[in-house]
């Protein structure tokens, strides 16, 4: 079972959120050529909004919650069931063939990178990874992720998905991820490394 320090209403939870979740996370390569079409993308399309730092590009795969909500204990758990998952899934490939908007039309809107298909290995990725913490008592607050994107910028006008030659890496290691709400920092809780066989390459689901 979860261990929980605090709940909704208690002093406690006065205190900064901090957000905790799994993600998978470019290499240095990807990282730079990344940042180079975001900003010429941002450029081109006059946006204003910050962009994100590239340490702290990524791609969630399951959001956990609130991480004042869980003890040293819980935190163990989920590092077993990360451990669990993540040794046994083969590496695979991560890409995206858009950028622009993410999520429902609005004035303001989260610039991302995605693609228009699926990915299948990524999805059963985070459903196992979801299946395992709920089979070890760790109730995360969402489900597993399915849409694959990667945020560029938190807050910019909406801009429609715009083609791009495929980007992508392979992911080799799944992190726990810490962040500081309002400070634009992530602490890496752990990490833990694919299973390294086969080519696991990315074949879009087309409908």
């Amino acid at each position: 079972m979860s261990e929980q320090l605090s709940l909704p209403g208690m002093a406690e939870s006065s205190a900064p959120p901090e957000d905790l979740f799994f993600a998978l996370k470019p290499d240095t390569e990807t990282k730079i050529t990344i940042t180079k079409l975001a900003h010429g993308f941002t450029e081109e399309q006059g946006l204003q909004g910050r962009l994100v730092n590239e340490a702290r590009y990524h791609v969630t795969t399951l959001f956990v919650g609130d991480v004042r909500m869980f003890g040293e204990t819980a935190i163990q758990i989920m590092s077993q069931a990360a451990s669990a998952v993540a040794s046994t899934t083969e590496t695979f490939r991560m890409e995206f063939d858009r950028i622009g908007g993410f999520g429902a039309r609005g004035r303001l809107s989260p610039l991302a990178l995605h693609h228009q298909h699926e990915n299948p290995a990524f999805s059963n990725f985070a459903q196992r990874l979801h299946k395992e913490l709920l089979h070890r008592g760790i109730r995360p607050q969402k489900g597993p992720s399915s849409k694959l994107h990667l945020t560029l910028c938190y807050r910019e006008q909406f801009v429609e998905a715009t083609p791009i030659p495929p980007i992508g890496w392979q992911a080799t290691e799944l992190v726990l991820i810490k962040s500081l709400l309002g400070k634009g920092q992530h602490v890496q809780l752990g990490k833990w490394p694919l299973r390294m066989t086969g080519e696991g390459i990315f074949r879009p689901s087309h409908p």
